[in-house]
């Protein structure tokens, strides 16, 4: 009975406690038109991907947890997305920030047949990043420009931003970038 209530606080409680603990938290987040914040993160395939070495590419950076409902609805949007831009110069980066093991973003990861770079950020990596990118909820969602600019922000999701983002992604996959 022990065991139960134990795996109940570590799967349940212990995830909807940090969810509130970032939702009380304030409420900024990086605007729109400023220089991304450097982010590393080991993607699950065990690849350093590091944002500085991304800049010539638009990237879209998700800060998600499996057990989050509305990351789980944004997800399927982002695959599609990947899936139709990335041969375009589109990057797509799932950071999973809240989640209590490895395994879990894997198992979630294979289930859901995402091919695009998913990442697992520890309890005490998660809040640096955290910090770093200004965020206090799941999903957050960042699209950064081949300058590095941050060009969209959102948290939380909607579908009806959906056109929005396939929208303003093929304007910046568009745009060339000075050669110096």
């Amino acid at each position: 009975m022990i065991k139960a209530h134990v795996r109940f606080f570590n799967k349940i409680v212990i995830p909807m406690l940090l969810l509130t603990a970032l939702q009380m938290a304030a409420s900024a987040q990086l605007p729109v038109g400023t220089k991304a914040p450097a982010l590393w993160v080991t993607a699950l395939n065990g690849k350093v991907i590091k944002l500085s070495q991304l800049k010539g590419k638009v990237v879209l950076v998700d800060f998600w947890a499996t057990w989050c409902p509305p990351c789980r609805m944004e997800i399927p949007h982002l695959q599609s997305l990947y899936k139709q831009n990335a041969k375009k110069g589109l990057v797509v980066l799932g950071v999973s920030v809240g989640d209590q093991s490895v395994n879990a973003v894997k198992d979630f990861v294979h289930s859901n047949h995402l091919t695009y770079p998913v990442a697992y950020a520890p309890q005490n990596v998660a809040m640096r990043i955290g910090q770093r990118f200004d965020f206090n909820a799941m999903p957050t969602t960042y699209i950064i420009d081949k300058k590095g600019i941050i060009r969209f922000s959102q948290v939380g999701y909607g579908s009806e931003e959906v056109p929005e983002l396939h929208h303003l992604i093929a304007k910046l996959l568009k745009e060339k970038i000075a050669r110096r």
